[in-house]
């Protein structure tokens, strides 16, 4: 890493422990929007679609 670079570690299971289930249900209801995306969502609310993803299932 070249000198005085700063990286970013996003922290996703923190979701899996410290997200309420109205949290949850909420980034959900964002994402089945019509003009949304799980993606995009994700993106925003800095989370892995993945994880996204399998709530909605």
């Amino acid at each position: 890493m070249p000198n005085g670079w700063r990286g970013e570690v996003i922290n996703v299971v923190r979701w899996r422990r410290c997200g309420t289930t109205e949290q949850k249900l909420a980034l959900v209801a964002e994402a089945m929007r019509p003009a949304s995306s799980v993606t995009g969502v994700a993106g925003r609310h800095r989370m892995s679609r993945s994880l996204l993803f399998e709530w909605r299932r």
